[in-house]
């Protein structure tokens, strides 16, 4: 077990109480603020690699999501949808007084951050979308058992209880085997894993399971083209999930959006290429002006 993959969230993160619940986020460095959004069943550890890179210049945000890593449940009549995800970091922001930030969400992470630039405009100047749902793929086609899972919280407890056991089933192709060029560190799978047993966990993770819903994105991506914002796409090539022409259909959508491909890379860029996110924040912002003045006074 190495102090990558088990670093204790207990020492990084804080806490503020929101309209309807508890949010856990780290907070890290100062300067301009960058939000990131992560995935469903991570955790903040998934930015582990790119919050060294970015948190010498910036202040670093990064929320722990209700997406079944979570530790804090929400109170039991709470909803949890990915609008409900999307309110919550755009409270969070407000809370924090850090003004319009850069945001930048990967797989589920970066369909949570559509929805946020897309109907909390306020709080988002720039976005980075790095291999992720868009358009009618929410969620991949080869994930939506996720909405039979999330039809039971019996379910996602007992497939918490599978993967915790089984090191065969944490790394088989439909769970985290086929998300990024390496294997992940297994203790870090095995510890996103845990959470998920805890029936409050569980109850918040079937609500947002059973409202991934394509509706959201086609929606998220109508708004965004008719109200563009400076946006980059950082896309791994070799992501079996989430096809370069998701890409290349918002950078054909969204004026002045620019793409960078990766080759090689796969759904999970900031395992395998932190760095290219980070050179990302650093030309969104510099192609900013308002955010250039900003960052050199």
């Amino acid at each position: 077990m190495t102090h990558d993959a088990l670093a204790s969230l207990d020492q990084t993160l804080n806490r503020v109480t929101l309209s309807d619940g508890d949010l856990e986020y780290l907070d890290q460095g100062s300067g301009p603020p960058v939000v990131l959004l992560h995935p469903f069943l991570t955790d903040t550890r998934h930015y582990r690699k790119l919050v060294p890179l970015l948190s010498a210049r910036h202040r670093v945000i990064v929320p722990l999501l209700q997406l079944g890593a979570h530790r804090v449940p929400l109170p039991a009549t709470a909803k949890n949808s990915p609008l409900d995800l999307a309110r919550r970091v755009a409270e969070l922001v407000r809370h924090l007084e850090l003004g319009p930030v850069t945001l930048l969400g990967n797989d589920s992470g970066g369909a949570i951050s559509q929805l946020v630039a897309a109907h909390h405009r306020d709080v988002v100047a720039r976005l980075i979308l790095a291999n992720c749902d868009a358009y009618e793929v929410f969620p991949p086609k080869e994930f939506q058992y996720l909405g039979v899972l999330g039809r039971s919280r019996s379910l996602l407890r007992a497939t918490s209880w599978l993967l915790q056991r089984s090191r065969r089933l944490r790394h088989a192709p439909l769970t985290f085997g086929r998300l990024s060029q390496a294997p992940m560190p297994d203790a870090l799978v095995k510890s996103y894993c845990e959470p998920l047993a805890r029936p409050g966990i569980a109850r918040d993770t079937a609500k947002a399971c059973a409202t991934f819903n394509p509706r959201q994105t086609l929606e998220a991506a109508r708004i965004l083209a008719a109200k563009p914002l400076p946006l980059r796409l950082v896309w791994g090539t070799a992501d079996p999930f989430f096809s370069i022409t998701l890409a290349e259909r918002l950078q054909r959508d969204i004026q002045g959006a620019v793409l960078v491909r990766l080759p090689g890379v796969m759904a999970f860029v900031p395992e395998d290429d932190p760095q290219a996110l980070a050179d990302a924040v650093r030309a969104i912002e510099a192609t900013d002006p308002a955010q250039a003045d900003c960052t050199t006074s």
